[in-house]
């Protein structure tokens, strides 16, 4: 039997459930859309379920009434137990009907006069916002869940259902045909997580080859036509801009020197000759403040100018729990001596990935790892960052050099900019590598 209780007649003895998680969230719910489960009481106004309900609704909305229902238990312990454990969660793919059902709702109130917290929800991506409503942990999952719902067999949705499979591994699997599906479905769990594994890696090979076959044949159409050089000479290049990312010491890669120092104060003593107004310099945190020593002593007719910031933003865990973790690089910044080269000449404004707020941060997160970005060194920058790079500090048709420039993604940024680029790297593979996506990529921006 349902009724309207006063909240202040209703006591609330010892709980079992203690930590009532985020209230606020389930506030602006009830505010929205109403009290969709009433409370549980005793005939003695002793609660029964509901506790973050009545919470929410007492504390945040400040309401002096709650719907509730009058129950009949054996205990209030075996009615909360009963509540919160026997009950039947929704599966996956009935959160997905949910998920999308509120897509459409939102969408539906776009343009209409809505309450303040529809309104703020409606400012942020509607995917978003019904992926939380809905009770997934993120878009990514409901993205995932999704995929599922619509290409995974009867028996796919059924096993992600039950917990049998991951939502993550059961989107893997929706990939392919329904007979691959259902023969992967026949093994353990274990031999599933192991299966949806190879599927992955081969379609991540299948997608690299292809993408590498496209690189190849954009290289070949050149015919000679190209702003550009990779070349594997260590001579100097006289240059407007050089970014130098350089082995810092923090990999285990074959070229990390021995001799840190020795390697860093012999390439900046070199490469000073360069002529370069502004000498933008790759660093890590590790060795933060040994770097701006060396580079202050080595780099003759060239003065620190401030020190940048890329920030990575990278999803990987922590490599120690004793730090936090490193999610962003130093990009140090050396002006030529005399140089009144001014960052964004002749008029130009703050765009092109450069904003008010960020003028000396560069927020580039680690790339999707497709197209410009796919991963083809271990330790590849973003092509947006060095696009942040070059679009301040040079002009259309000046020279940006690079002395370890990899698989060259500061060559593509160049190209796309209508810039002049130098590439030098030690690496025959990697030197190819370099042509093909400068072929692929550079077009201009």
């Amino acid at each position: 039997m349902l009724q309207t209780l006063n909240i202040s007649t209703i006591k609330v003895g010892s709980r079992h459930r203690k930590d009532m998680g985020d209230l606020t969230a389930l506030a602006d719910s009830i505010r929205e859309e109403g009290l969709l489960q009433p409370i549980g009481v005793t005939e003695t106004m002793q609660l029964v379920f509901g506790e973050r309900r009545l919470q929410a609704t007492r504390d945040i909305l400040k309401k002096k009434t709650i719907l509730a229902r009058i129950v009949d238990v054996s205990s209030i312990i075996a009615g909360e137990y009963a509540e919160n454990e026997i009950r039947k969660d929704f599966t996956p793919s009935e959160r997905v009907a949910i998920a999308k059902a509120i897509e459409r709702q939102i969408g539906n109130r776009r343009g209409q006069r809505v309450q303040k917290i529809a309104q703020v929800e409606l400012g942020t991506k509607t995917r978003d916002a019904a992926a939380d409503r809905a009770g997934f942990g993120n878009h990514e999952t409901y993205r995932q869940a999704s995929k599922v719902v619509q290409n995974g067999t009867a028996r796919l949705i059924q096993a992600m259902d039950s917990g049998k499979v991951s939502i993550s591994a059961a989107s893997i699997l929706a990939d392919v045909d329904a007979d691959e599906q259902e023969a992967v479905l026949e093994l353990d769990e274990k031999a599933i997580l192991q299966a949806a594994k190879e599927i992955r890696q081969r379609q991540t090979a299948a997608r690299n080859h292809q993408q590498h076959e496209a690189e190849s044949a954009a290289r070949g159409k050149l015919n000679g036509k190209k702003t550009w050089k990779i070349t594997a000479d260590q001579k100097v290049v006289p240059c407007d801009l050089l970014i130098a990312d350089p082995p810092y010491g923090i990999t285990k890669e074959p070229w990390e020197p021995d001799d840190l120092e020795a390697f860093t104060r012999k390439w900046c003593n070199k490469w000073s000759a360069c002529g370069a107004d502004f000498i933008a310099i790759f660093w890590s945190q590790e060795h933060l403040w040994y770097g701006r020593q060396w580079f202050d002593e080595s780099l003759p007719g060239y003065t620190f100018q401030q020190m940048l910031v890329w920030h990575i933003n990278n999803a990987w865990s922590p490599k120690s729990k004793r730090r936090f973790k490193e999610s962003w690089e130093p990009i140090f910044l050396y002006r030529r001596t005399g140089s009144t080269r001014q960052v964004l000449p002749n008029g130009k404004a703050w765009g092109d990935g450069l904003h008010n707020l960020d003028c000396f941060v560069a927020p580039v997160p680690e790339g999707n790892y497709t197209g410009e970005e796919l991963k083809q060194h271990p330790c590849q920058k973003p092509v947006p960052v060095m696009r942040w790079l070059i679009h301040a500090m040079t002009e259309p048709g000046e020279m940006v050099a690079s002395p370890f420039c990899g698989v060259a993604p500061c060559g593509i940024a160049s190209t796309q900019l209508e810039r002049h680029y130098h590439g030098i790297d030690i690496s025959a593979n990697y030197r190819k590598i370099a042509e093909r996506r400068i072929a692929a990529y550079g077009q201009v921006k």
